[in-house]
């Protein structure tokens, strides 16, 4: 994966400018035992094409842009809490500090990951 990251057509760093190739190219990572039922987009606003639509979602982003990837909710929810973070993440990790409901809104995402 790296090497297409970085060899791949349209990827990679231009070592002349020091820039991307492309800077719009989107990557998806899926799991091998996905079966994809409609494309995948980038924009995910149309409550009616979404499974799960939380509240209070003004102000959220809903399109995959620079800076912003998206992910799929994932069934783990927050027991990643429960791994042990310090040799996962590091010592300084952050993520050993977030409170349950703080992960729940933020940060229950699995693939298909999107940028």
């Amino acid at each position: 994966l790296l090497h297409w990251l970085e060899h791949g057509e349209k990827m990679g760093v231009d070592p002349s400018t020091g820039k991307l190739i492309d800077e719009d190219v989107v990557v998806i990572l899926i799991d091998p035992d996905m079966m994809l039922l409609r494309p995948i987009g980038a924009n995910f606003s149309n409550q009616k094409e979404n499974l799960y639509f939380p509240a209070g979602a003004e102000g959220r982003k809903f399109r995959v842009d620079h800076g912003s990837p998206f992910a799929q909710k994932y069934g783990l929810g927050t027991n990643w809490r429960k791994f042990n973070l310090t040799t996962i993440a590091g010592e300084e990790s952050t993520s050993k500090i977030i409170e349950k409901e703080f992960a729940r809104d933020h940060f229950t995402v699995g693939p298909p990951y999107i940028a």
